[in-house]
Order: C-alpha cells, then sequence, then structure tokens
C-alpha cells in the first residue's frame, strides 16, 4: 500500500550490517525485471537513468544478533513507506550501495522490483462472448472502485503464424460496482489470444498478467444425458447375483433434471468387452431404476462393465477367498539400530474371535535405501525432492516359526548395516512380511 510499511524478507549470511535505498523506476522496468536481457547488461546499465535520479527512499536495516558461523539466517523488516509506483530495491552491506563492476573488496549488493499500488484486481473470462472482465478493488479496504481506466493488450499472431505482436484494446472504465469490461479478443485457430491488462487512476498504475489465453472449448448448449449406475459391492464372484441402481438426469446449460419414464437398456459387458446379457427399465417418478443378474460363470475375469448409451461402472470378477483369520504384529519397543538383534512379535487370530494356534508363519524382511527430502533452487524457482531412489527392496533375512496356543509367534533377526557407498549418504529403511 502507498504511504505504509511493507513487508521485506531477507536471506543474509555472515553480515551484521544492511543499508537499502529505492529508486523509482517506470511500469515497464518492473515488467521486465524478471526477464533475460538478451543484451546481457549489467544491472547498473539496465537502470542507469532510474540510478541517476536521487532515491525514493533510503533506510537502515536492523540485522539480528548473530555469531558469524557462514550459517543463513532469514528475517524480516519493514521496509520504507514509499509514494504509489514501482521501485528497484538495493540491499548491500555499505552504507552507499555501490554497482560498479568489480565490486569493492567485502561489497554485496542485492536487489529486488517492489510496486506500491491502491488498486486490486480480480480477472475472469467470459466464455460465451470471448469477452475478458475486471473487477478492480481497493487494495485494503475491498470496496469496489468506480472510473478506474483500463485498457488490454493482446499478443496476437502475425498473419504468417510465425511471430507475436501487441495489439491495445480501446480504453475502458469500471462502473459503479468495479467492474470494467474490455472489447472482445479475437480467436486465432481455435485459440485466444494471451492478454495482459493495465489499470490506473491518476498516477496509480497496476498491471493484471495472464488476464486470459490457451485454447477455449465451444459452449454447447445441447441436452446431455448421463446415467449415473451403482452397485452393491465393488468385486464378485463367478455365479453371484449384482444388485445395481441407476438414475438417469439431464443437464442443459444451468438446468439439471431427472427424467422420468424413460426407457434404459443396461447391457452386461464381458472382459473383453462383449455383451453378456441384456436388461430393460422404465425409469420412475424419481428418475431410477433398479435391477439384479447373476455373473456368467465360465467367463475370463477381470473387470467387467454395467453399460448403458449415458454411462456405465466398472466392477472386478475374481475367484477369491474371503480371509479367515487375521495377523497383526505388536509395536517395537525402544529404538531399534542397525547391527542389534531386534525381536518382533505378532498374533493371529480367526474372524471370529478365537485364536490361531499352531498355524506356520513364514516371514521376509527387506530393507529399502531412502534419501532426505531436498530443495533445489534452479531457473523457475524453487524445486522439492522428495525422499526416495536407493537400491530397492533387498532382502536381509527369511525364515517361519509356530503360534502357539494363544495365537502368538514371535522371531529375532540382526539387521545389518547398509555397506557404504563412496561419495552418496542414504537414510536405510526397512519392512517386514509375514
Amino acid at each position: 500500500m502507498p504511504g505504509q510499511p511493507w513487508r521485506l524478507d531477507i536471506t543474509a549470511r555472515n553480515v551484521d550490517e544492511l543499508h537499502a535505498v529505492a529508486y523509482r523506476i517506470t511500469l515497464r522496468e518492473w515488467e521486465k525485471a524478471g526477464q533475460y536481457d538478451e543484451r546481457n547488461r549489467t544491472l547498473a546499465q539496465r537502470y542507469a537513468r532510474a540510478l541517476k535520479a536521487a532515491p525514493a527512499a533510503m533506510w537502515p536495516v536492523a540485522v539480528p544478533a548473530h555469531p558469524l558461523d557462514y550459517k543463513e539466517q532469514k528475517f524480516a523488516v519493514a521496509g520504507a513507506t514509499l509514494p504509489a509506483g514501482y521501485y528497484l530495491v538495493l540491499l548491500s552491506n555499505q552504507a552507499q550501495p555501490t554497482l560498479t563492476e568489480p565490486a569493492p573488496a567485502g561489497a554485496i549488493t542485492a536487489f529486488g522490483v517492489v510496486g506500491a499500488s491502491e488498486l486490486s484486481a480480480v480477472s475472469r473470462y467470459e466464455h460465451a462472448t470471448y469477452t475478458p472482465q475486471l473487477l478492480v478493488l481497493h487494495r485494503q479496504t475491498g470496496q469496489p472502485l468506480a472510473g478506474v481506466s483500463a485498457q488490454a493488450t493482446y499478443q496476437i499472431y502475425t498473419q504468417t503464424g510465425t511471430q507475436l505482436e501487441a495489439a491495445k484494446s480501446p480504453l475502458a472504465r469500471t462502473t459503479a460496482a468495479g467492474i470494467a469490461e474490455l472489447p472482445k479478443a479475437l480467436k486465432q485457430q481455435g485459440r485466444l489470444p494471451q492478454a495482459s491488462a493495465k489499470i490506473w487512476r491518476g498516477t496509480d498504475t497496476l498491471l493484471v498478467n495472464n488476464l486470459a489465453g490457451g485454447y477455449y472449448q465451444p459452449v454447447d448448449n445441447q441436452p446431455q444425458r448421463r446415467t449415473f449406475l451403482f452397485t452393491d459391492r465393488a468385486i464378485y464372484r463367478p455365479g453371484q447375483t449384482v444388485y445395481f441402481k441407476g438414475i438417469l438426469a439431464q443437464s442443459q446449460a444451468a438446468t439439471k433434471e431427472l427424467l422420468t419414464g424413460q426407457p434404459v437398456s443396461v447391457r452386461l459387458l464381458d472382459v473383453n468387452g462383449q455383451t453378456a446379457q441384456t436388461l430393460t427399465f422404465t425409469t420412475s417418478d424419481y428418475g431410477s431404476f433398479h435391477g439384479s443378474l447373476v455373473l456368467p460363470t465360465g467367463l475370463l475375469n477381470g473387470q467387467m462393465q454395467l453399460q448403458t448409451d449415458n454411462g456405465g461402472l466398472s466392477f472386478a470378477v475374481e475367484d477369491y477367498k474371503r480371509p479367515t483369520f487375521l495377523v497383526a504384529l505388536d509395536s517395537v519397543p525402544g529404538r531399534p539400530q542397525l547391527g542389534q538383534p531386534l525381536a518382533l512379535t505378532g498374533r493371529a487370530r480367526a474372524y471370529a474371535g478365537q485364536a490361531t494356534d499352531g498355524a506356520t508363519v513364514k516371514y521376509r524382511i527387506t530393507r529399502r535405501e531412502l534419501w532426505p527430502l531436498f530443495n533445489e533452487y534452479g531457473r523457475y524457482g524453487r524445486s522439492i525432492y522428495p525422499p526416495g531412489g536407493g537400491r530397492g527392496n533387498q532382502e536381509i533375512a527369511h525364515g517361519t516359526t509356530t503360534t502357539d496356543a494363544e495365537g502368538h509367534f514371535g522371531f529375532t533377526f540382526t539387521p545389518p548395516a547398509a555397506p557404504p557407498q563412496p561419495g552418496r549418504r542414504g537414510w536405510a529403511a526397512g519392512g517386514v512380511k509375514v
């Protein structure tokens, strides 16, 4: 906000004092600040005009006390109050920041750009008319602003389709509701041109980027029917009965309705997409229908479908067996150490509740090496790499044991230390399969 302090986030290392100075720059210079300079100019050359003028503000930056330990510290300070406009901010450990090259010994200077404006804007694109719209609000109060000027700039391909040229729209002004409707964008071969908008009131100017652009889908106002299907389960065995229900609905623009008294054909498709059964229904007063069918035997197992003309649903058919018992491992007390024996215990019990005694337990222990999470700063900003990598799962132990009368079992193994790899460090993790 103009005339108010603002937050300046700083990351520094081995500095005990900092000084900041702000120079006023043009909107065009602010817009190009994050772009690659094809002329490869230095900072002093790029902002020579601004640096010749008197600074808009100068202020000392309080650095929190810390030991000079070569470690980065992050802190935030208040920036000086600035009038509406755009500014180049220099931050240096010298009282008078210098941009000469080579820099004096020990001199460090960083820079950034900042804008101060009472204006804020929310943009949207009306696809029915291909018209960009802006809602202009006061940045602090959130109240809509009337009478604010707005102008869009479209990046349009030339007739050859190989180059872009800028085309400015006529001026528009916000209404009492703070809305500015910009002229329609010209569509080119299924694309809406990239656009930005400049809004201003007096000397206060704001640039709104990425206003529109990209491929568009023509608005289809034809009625769209859809059948929603539901089954009682997600997996079945061959020969079992499938109970299902369906709802037939239609949507057109913003209107949605249930279709009553409509014929519906439900087809059972096997794993090869061939029709195995066909059933017909008529929707009720609530647009629904329901039924059941018996899955044929002798077909291939896998994903089968219930299909209608306006939607379908998949489910699995497998010769599965229901589990009769459950195996649970107990929590490991303490902190396991590599190279030290580790005892694991567990219990097997039937789903009916009784203990599973005299059962053979087979276990397999694997280890997977993980690398820690780390950050990287690249051309396009910060990237975060999650833990992972390593050499995959490696078996380090296996064996068999037997449950006792209470269903308890246990075994002991020694997790070996991971063999060192030159130049690589990782986290050794493991898992147990019973």
